[in-house]
């Protein structure tokens, strides 16, 4: 799924309810790797939301952003 979220990461995190603080963060953190910022995304996400991240969440955030293709590859696993 990092591979192929690219710049929506961002929009993704948004989604599913970081701070706009915390992306900032995870981009100038890893500013030169996409696909740890996605990774740190989810990570960060995971951590906020605990026991409440879920896979459905994640496929209905990503859906929103119209990742359609990434939400049926998510579905599928």
């Amino acid at each position: 799924m990092a591979d192929n979220i690219g710049r929506e990461w961002r929009m993704l995190g948004r989604t599913l309810g970081l701070k706009e603080s915390d992306i900032d963060q995870i981009s100038h953190e890893h500013r030169h790797d996409l696909r740890e910022q996605c990774r740190q995304c989810l990570i960060a996400w995971m951590a906020k939301d605990r026991g409440l991240a879920t896979r459905e969440k994640l496929i209905k955030a990503l859906r929103e952003i119209n990742q359609n293709y990434i939400a049926d590859e998510v579905e599928d696993l």
